[in-house]
């Protein structure tokens, strides 16, 4: 990885052994109106797009992000002294310059690229649910939804085209009737958002069953309703659907981040942080408990040090650092109450503070 203050801006990729023919070279052609030409044909370049476009299909369930893959820093290195004879243009860079890096962690890039390495990446999920953010962050949302629903169609819509088969093809999936009932159970309202038929189905107490025909109903609507009919849409009628799109969303993220899990697979746990350790990514964190065990006034105190992989400390590695912190506390003091945790970076600079005013101040012993 290549980073810029704590973003990463580039991934690096390294192969050794290859033939000389790979590197660039200068063709001349003095009678010609163009007197040389740089030509080469670096078959590794396009092993390397591939490779990459099918890891950003992992992170594009998660995040609407594009790479790049036009702007290419190619340098060729001599591992011979008659290889560096040869050799005429050492180095070659192609597309033009963007400095928008990545908001992306590490942790996320490396498992995409680990996962992609085998099998097939989820990029048809990944294009659908891109699509379906990105309409709805253009308040596009009839768009919005035709694409969110088209992901729900594909993945369990059965091939069904007729209204109540395709209510029955997704309702027979236990996983995608999963995916509704935490929809409808965490739906809020967009804050201003148009009165539509979705608003009044979801403020009421609908059944898996209703929420899934009026989708299936929508869908009739939005994908086939032409101009020739007395109710067709409109495209300058986006706010009517504001709350279906939303809704919508919801589902094809969800969709989105189970296509997504193989990258989370436990195979890559160890190969991620031994890796990220050649790289010298890796972030220490230091933890310190306070805390009290039964019938004693004072405060004991112990710290736990913890090495993770990355190259800063973000807010997912946080959170995970203070669940892990919680769970080895319990196990390891399972009739201690804690006063609070603290944790610090290796610079000194604090993570996080989580204080339990059930417990009162006193005297801290350090064990």
């Amino acid at each position: 990885m290549v980073e810029d203050d704590g973003l990463v801006t580039a991934i690096e990729f390294e192969k050794s052994g290859c033939p000389i023919e790979l590197a660039f070279r200068i063709d001349d052609s003095p009678e010609g109106p163009i007197k040389a030409t740089i030509t080469g044909d670096d078959y590794f370049v396009a092993e390397v797009r591939d490779h990459l476009d099918r890891a950003f299909s992992y992170l594009q369930c998660y995040f609407s992000t594009e790479l790049e893959l036009n702007r290419i820093s190619i340098h060729h290195e001599a591992e011979t002294d008659e290889e560096a004879e040869r050799i005429v243009v050492h180095s070659f860079e192609l597309g033009k310059q963007d400095d928008r890096p990545l908001p992306i962690t590490y942790d996320f890039i490396t498992r995409a690229i680990m996962a992609a390495e085998n099998g097939d990446a989820p990029q048809h999920e990944a294009s659908l649910a891109q699509l379906a953010r990105e309409n709805l962050g253009r308040e596009r949302y009839i768009d919005s939804f035709r694409y969110s629903f088209l992901l729900v169609e594909a993945m369990y819509g059965n091939g069904q085209s007729q209204k109540w088969a395709l209510v029955d093809a997704l309702e027979s999936y236990p996983r995608f009737v999963e995916i509704m009932e935490q929809e409808i159970a965490t739906w809020q309202r967009p804050k201003n958002a148009q009165h539509s038929e979705t608003d009044a189905l979801l403020s009421g107490d609908p059944s898996t069953r209703d929420v899934i025909a009026h989708l299936v109903e929508r869908r009739g609507h939005y994908f086939h309703a032409n101009k020739r009919k007395p109710k067709a849409w409109s495209s300058k009628s986006q706010k009517e659907a504001e709350s279906l799109a939303w809704f919508a969303v919801g589902i094809a993220q969800a969709i989105g981040h189970d296509a997504a899990e193989p990258m989370f697979a436990d195979q890559y746990g160890q190969r991620h942080f031994d890796e990220a350790g050649q790289m010298r990514a890796h972030v220490t964190m230091k933890i310190e408990y306070l805390y009290r065990i039964p019938e004693q006034e004072f405060i004991r105190k112990r710290e736990l040090v913890a090495k993770l992989p990355g190259t800063k400390v973000t807010t997912q590695m946080a959170m995970h650092m203070l669940q892990n912190a919680m769970t080895h506390f319990e196990h390891n003091e399972p009739v201690g109450t804690i006063h609070s945790i603290n944790a610090r970076a290796e610079d000194g600079s604090e993570v996080f503070t989580v204080r339990f005013h059930t417990e009162k101040d006193g005297q801290v012993i350090d064990l």
